[in-house]
């Protein structure tokens, strides 16, 4: 840190250069990229979810269950009836639970394995352009945002902290 502020300054003001500058090419790559690896996740949910037979049949399950316990509540028993009606409803709030988790159990296993894949893409891809400017924000974070930045905010005004900087606010004197 010392060496690159008082020896090198050119090396520094080239740095600097890159950070400020936002080239289109990166920024189109980028949306590429996501857009791609989004494509790649739902395509691979549709293999392993959504074209399965036992999914649309879960799926079916799940919309009649949902039908019969709304026509359930929505009738009117008699006083002599209700506990039988109650009981009657209860089955089948049970069996749409079984058939939610069932359903929440068979997507689990695909969603995992959707998430470690678009971890593993975006960290490398989010290695090869550490420390590039791709966007800016058109406005000013809130103020808690600013006391933690990346390792690619390099500013004469920061402190390195095991690998992260919090910034310095410039006191400017008038």
């Amino acid at each position: 840190y010392q060496r690159r502020v008082h020896g090198d300054n050119r090396q520094f003001n080239k740095y600097n250069r890159k950070m400020d500058h936002i080239e289109f090419s990166d920024v189109l790559t980028i949306m590429g990229f996501a857009t791609l690896t989004t494509a790649i996740a739902e395509f691979a949910l549709w293999i392993m979810i959504y074209r399965k037979d036992e999914y649309k049949i879960l799926k079916k399950n799940i919309e009649s269950m949902t039908n019969k316990l709304n026509k359930q509540k929505e009738q009117q028993v008699s006083i002599s009836q209700q506990k039988a009606h109650e009981k009657k409803t209860n089955q089948t709030e049970s069996q749409l639970k079984a058939f939610n988790q069932e359903m929440t159990s068979f997507r689990m296993k695909a969603t995992l394995l959707i998430g470690l894949f678009m971890i593993i893409c975006l960290s490398s891809f989010g290695t090869a352009y550490q420390g590039i400017v791709v966007a800016k924000l058109p406005f000013e974070p809130i103020s808690f945002c600013l006391l933690y930045t990346s390792d690619a905010a390099d500013d004469l005004l920061c402190v390195d902290l095991g690998g992260r900087r919090i910034i310095k606010k410039k006191n400017l004197i008038h």
